[in-house]
């Protein structure tokens, strides 16, 4: 199994389905998850669920270049 505390993941589509997964997978590993996803009740849903030191969620359409600079 892959150790990946000290390191920060940016799911994005994070909120639900295969991006929840990946979330809960790389906490699990120890990694810092940032959660981002069109949906902000379904990314603060995957940040409540998974475990892990630290994680965040963030309303992000990532088709739309200036809410990713934000």
């Amino acid at each position: 199994m892959i150790d990946l505390s000290g390191r920060v993941a940016v799911v994005t589509g994070g909120g639900r389905g295969i991006g929840g997964c990946i979330c809960e997978v790389l906490a699990s590993r120890g990694a810092k998850v940032v959660v981002c996803d069109i949906d902000f009740e379904g990314a603060k849903d995957t940040s409540r669920k998974i475990t892990g030191e630290e994680n965040a969620a963030f309303r992000v359409d990532v088709s739309q270049s200036k809410e990713v600079e934000e």
